[in-house]
């Protein structure tokens, strides 16, 4: 089984990783430091190294439960060592963005009472969808500014995988629902932004909020009843 390497340091630009498995779609290796996607956020492309060679990393997918690096070199066999090169600027965006969201969602929370039902995450923006039957210019902007002021606070983000029972007591059951997750999950990665928001995620994040810098709204989306989405940048 892959070693997921970004869930322990989301900062590793490129490590040496030994191919166990290779697939039609890629390979399949001991270790990564890539993420292959989930949770809303676009999986992590990079490229791999090889006697000399380079390769294209298009992009990470699950497949039967395994990781896949989607790369089509010719001259690579199985118990090769190879490197890996993250594409760093595209993974810190979505570091960024992630991070953001987390702390739009505690506004949007606490503020509002809304849940989330939803959200994306790109390089190049990202979205979150609110349980909300309205969501004007006015709660719009007063939750952009809080989550700002928020960013701007400098607070430490930590990531730790803890017991279910620990997980269960950090968490506001209101806003996540670890009930939902099957009772065979005895761990959970717990994302920690001061002590102000405490969440499971498996996503990659900043170390801090303000090197998120800030965001701005660019749209407002009505989805239906009882779901608005919000879009936002970086700035």
């Amino acid at each position: 089984m892959t070693e997921l390497l970004y869930l322990d340091d989301a900062y590793m630009t490129s490590v040496t990783a030994a191919v166990e498995e290779i697939v039609p779609e890629g390979l399949v290796l001991d270790r990564t430091i890539l993420y292959p996607g989930g949770g809303g956020q676009d999986c992590d492309t990079g490229m791999l190294e090889f006697d000399g060679n380079t390769y294209e990393i298009a992009g990470m997918k699950r497949i039967s439960g395994k990781v896949v690096h989607l790369a089509a070199p010719n001259d690579i066999r199985e118990g090769d060592n190879v490197t890996l090169a993250l594409d760093w600027d595209r993974r810190y965006a979505m570091m960024k963005y992630h991070t953001s969201l987390h702390l739009l969602a505690y506004c949007a929370h606490a503020d509002f009472g809304a849940s989330i039902t939803g959200n994306q995450i790109s390089e190049e923006k990202a979205r979150i969808d609110l349980g909300l039957d309205e969501l004007d210019s006015e709660m719009t902007e007063r939750l952009v500014r809080e989550t700002n002021e928020l960013i701007a606070k400098d607070l430490r983000v930590d990531t730790r995988a803890v017991a279910r029972q620990e997980a269960e007591r950090l968490v506001d059951p209101t806003k996540t629902r670890l009930d939902m997750l099957p009772s065979a999950i005895r761990s959970v990665r717990i994302v920690g932004i001061g002590n102000i928001d405490f969440d499971a995620c498996g996503g990659t994040h900043v170390r801090s909020t303000r090197e998120i810098g800030a965001i701005e709204a660019t749209k407002t989306i009505n989805k239906g009843k009882g779901r608005k989405r919000m879009e936002i940048r970086l700035r």
